[in-house]
């Protein structure tokens, strides 16, 4: 299998709205948030190669792990559920 191509983008720091006040009640209040300049792959990771990351290094996604109530104050307990079974 032929290495994957590590290229990375700059992408440049900035500020932008994260959340919504029309929408869910976790993503309220709208807000204006900083974030700072990062690099990204220049292409998509492919599901082999995830796999092969994972089998490598046990990781377990955010979607995998159950949610934490403490991040999500107000939220009603039926909805803190995993977004993935795995």
């Amino acid at each position: 299998m032929a290495p994957p191509d590590r290229r990375q983008i700059p992408i440049p720091g900035g500020e932008f709205l994260m959340g919504s006040d029309r929408h869910y009640s976790e993503e309220r209040p709208a807000r204006k948030v900083r974030v700072d300049p990062f690099r990204i792959d220049a292409y998509p990771v492919t599901n082999r190669r995830f796999m092969e990351f994972v089998a490598a290094t046990g990781y377990v996604t955010f979607a995998e792990r159950p949610p934490d109530p403490g991040l999500y104050p107000g939220a009603r307990p039926q909805d803190l559920v995993r977004t993935s079974t795995g």
